[in-house]
């Protein structure tokens, strides 16, 4: 039971977005969150990537304008108001009280956003090194001792999907062929086989 309920706060269920924990690795949880809200209100998605801007009363000149009280906000702005603050829920109930202590200055779920994404996302050294990490493992991919295939199938899934991650793409052959390739020595006659097969390119 336990494990089951680590699994739901990790990955998330159709109506609870996942958990970020600070050992999780962030980019997974960025395109796991990123897949929840685009499942559950694909319009909350916009507040997050696009920087919200609350009405302000017309007409103020005593320096900058107060919002608007929300009792006077249009259909249409309270619409926008109620959809900010839901994508700005939506990020706060994934982060731990003690993450989320440390970004009280940031007020809308886009400020929110790019603040994690600054803080958990890695500099660009650190991005690159990691993108060039993952495509020396595909270049050195390979079966291992007492594996079996369905967690070699297993394991190389989760490569590609990491490589996705960081922006490196390998076109259907390449996959196919370095998965063949990754096969064990009795697989050699069906190997050869396949990679004869004109439908490689196109299997996925």
């Amino acid at each position: 039971m336990d494990s089951m309920i680590k699994f739901d706060n990790e990955v998330g269920t159709p109506n609870k977005p996942p958990r970020f924990f600070c050992n999780n690795d962030y980019s997974s949880w960025k395109l796991r969150f990123e897949s929840f809200i685009l499942y559950n209100d694909p319009d909350l998605w916009t507040h997050i990537t696009e920087r919200y801007i609350q009405p302000r009363v017309e007409g103020s000149f005593s320096g900058e304008a107060p919002f608007k009280p929300i009792k006077k906000l249009t259909v249409e702005e309270r619409k926008e108001f109620d959809q900010e603050k839901k994508a700005f829920a939506a990020i706060t109930m994934c982060l731990p009280k003690d993450v989320l202590s440390c970004f009280k200055n940031q007020t809308t779920s886009y400020d929110l956003w790019e603040a994690l994404a600054k803080r958990f996302g890695g500099n660009d050294q650190l991005k690159k090194s990691r993108k060039d990490l993952l495509k020396k493992q595909f270049d050195l991919f390979d079966i291992m001792k007492n594996e079996s295939f369905d967690e070699l199938i297993s394991r190389f899934s989760q490569l590609i999907c990491e490589l996705k991650e960081v922006g490196v793409t390998y076109d259907n052959l390449e996959i196919n062929e370095k998965f063949l390739d990754a096969l064990p020595s009795n697989w050699e006659m069906r190997v050869l086989l396949l990679k004869e097969n004109e439908e490689l390119s196109t299997w996925e």
